[in-house]
């Protein structure tokens, strides 16, 4: 009907504010059985999630991770977490405790992913009886605070170790995925 001159959807000029789900992926060149670059790549992506759901006051309950063939062939794992969070550092430990359940060194792959869902507001997240949520809350604050730096300097100035391969493949590639980040003096977290 738009193709027509039928107006249907209006155009929202402020943007997006509501997300049911939240997807990270790309993929890479050349294709790689590499357990130890497949998994950073794969950090990256929880990394920028988590920072998308922290910038929309969003925690997730559900993840998925996925790894694609360069046969375009899908190997997808999904998992629960017990507390919401938008801390990379529980989901991605929990990513690493799954991943051999997608990952199989005969196997090139092209692209990593994650999937955030069943997105909570913040506000309005049930706190547990008897603790687990602290850890959660720590994270978070720490994540605020590298929010507002890279707010300020620019993106990947404090990241996980477990990603400092991916950015490192970035930095490498001189028509890297995050450009804007060669040159860089690189904090870890």
């Amino acid at each position: 009907h738009e193709i027509h001159g039928k107006l249907i959807n209006s155009v929202d000029p402020g943007g997006r504010r509501d997300y049911t789900s939240i997807q990270k992926t790309r993929s890479f060149h050349p294709a790689s059985n590499d357990e130890v670059f497949l998994f950073s790549q794969l950090s990256k992506h929880i990394e920028d999630a988590c920072a998308k759901a922290r910038h929309f006051n969003l925690l997730t309950k559900r993840v998925s991770i996925f790894l694609k063939s360069r046969n375009f062939e899908y190997f997808t794992f999904s998992f629960d977490i017990i507390n919401a969070t938008n801390a990379p550092e529980i989901i991605i430990k929990l990513s690493r405790e799954h991943f051999h359940r997608i990952y199989n060194k005969e196997i090139m792959y092209r692209t990593t992913g994650v999937r955030l869902y069943e997105l909570v507001s913040n506000e309005i997240n049930q706190k547990d009886l008897f603790g687990n949520n602290i850890k959660s809350d720590r994270f978070e604050l720490i994540h605020k605070h590298i929010d507002s730096i890279e707010d300020k300097y620019g993106k990947r100035m404090v990241y996980l170790a477990s990603t400092h391969n991916a950015i490192k493949y970035s930095n490498d590639k001189s028509e890297g995925t995050d450009a804007d980040d060669l040159d860089r003096d690189l904090l870890f977290l």
